[in-house]
């Protein structure tokens, strides 16, 4: 086997562990559509006899998966857009009021909430307790799991 040989089979060999790999990112719907579309082409090419260029077959097929696989992430991500864009946004949440039981406003001191904040990990942040920051905030156990990036919390 010459050094060319070689090279093309290495080359082959890689070509479809890409296109093991694109398939692997794709629906199983899409895939059978795809290999479907493949394995009737692969027929039909053998019952002409015809001698297909590795190189160029490899490339024009590699190109019609990726263009396959691109055109279906542009559609999915407008479709998701289109979602996106038709759901009704929620409306603003209010600030929670501060405790009425706390008479010390002048030493107040708030927090804003962030994105992964729960009532824990704020209280550990600050050094409190968990119901002390409930309490200052008139808080609930249902309340306090509807916490959004954003609000304000009384933490003094």
């Amino acid at each position: 086997m010459s050094r060319r040989e070689t090279v093309l089979i290495a080359v082959f060999i890689n070509m479809c562990i890409l296109i093991l790999l694109f398939l692997g990112a794709l629906k199983p719907k899409d895939v059978n559509e795809i290999v479907q579309q493949k394995v009737t082409a692969l027929a039909e090419s053998k019952k002409k006899n015809e001698s297909i260029n590795m190189k160029e077959s490899s490339i024009d097929q590699v190109d019609n998966i990726l263009s396959q696989y691109i055109n279906h992430e542009k559609s999915a991500a407008e479709e998701k857009k289109n979602k996106e864009i038709s759901k009704p946004s929620a409306p603003p949440q209010p600030e929670l009021p501060p405790s009425p039981e706390n008479k010390n406003i002048k030493d107040a001191k708030y927090y804003i909430v962030k994105h992964g904040d729960n009532p824990w990990t704020i209280a550990v942040k600050n050094k409190i307790k968990v119901e002390e920051l409930l309490r200052l905030n008139n808080l609930d156990e249902s309340k306090a799991k509807k916490l959004k990036p954003g609000d304000q919390l009384r933490i003094k």
